[in-house]
């Protein structure tokens, strides 16, 4: 796979894929958030759905929270990396309750980190069928469906 990084990584992405949003547990035992997974030009996006006072927690930092600390130095991004992919593509093979799947709503993710390309390893390149993950913030264009989502977070 040739190395298809640009000059430098773009700041934001707007996309109208298909994306699936669900309420996700991110902190034991009540640290809850908006998990979005979707995707653009290639590679997963994995972002979280700021809060109604813009809040939203940083997915690297979850991931970081999530595996164990005995990386190697020069493995942890990509580890973080294919850890949220792994949680994302989750989301896209369960049918989670409640949740809200669109597809052709315009989007806008605010890029905190981007993992243009994973290294080889003993199962090939690909993580749950993405070569690279960019994680941030997601904001919906749409108030209403952004309401509609946020209103997930109270339903149990």
């Amino acid at each position: 796979m040739p190395n298809l990084k640009p000059k430098s990584e773009p700041k934001s992405l707007t996309g109208t894929a298909k994306l699936i949003i669900a309420p996700f547990l991110y902190g034991w035992p009540d640290k809850r958030c908006l998990l979005a997974y979707t995707s653009h030009e290639g590679l997963a996006v994995v972002a979280a759905l700021p809060d109604e006072k813009g809040m939203a927690p940083s997915l690297w930092d979850v991931a970081a929270n999530h595996l164990p600390t005995n990386i190697r130095p020069d493995d942890t991004g990509e580890q973080y990396a294919r850890w949220l992919v792994s949680t994302g593509w989750g989301y896209s093979v369960i049918r989670w309750n409640p949740s809200l799947i669109l597809d052709g709503e315009e989007w806008t993710v605010t890029i905190r980190k981007t993992l243009r390309e994973f290294k080889e390893h003993q199962y090939g390149r690909a993580v749950c069928g993405w070569y690279g993950v960019h994680t941030g913030t997601l904001t919906l264009k749409d108030p209403l469906l952004t309401n509609k989502a946020r209103d997930m977070l109270n339903e149990r």
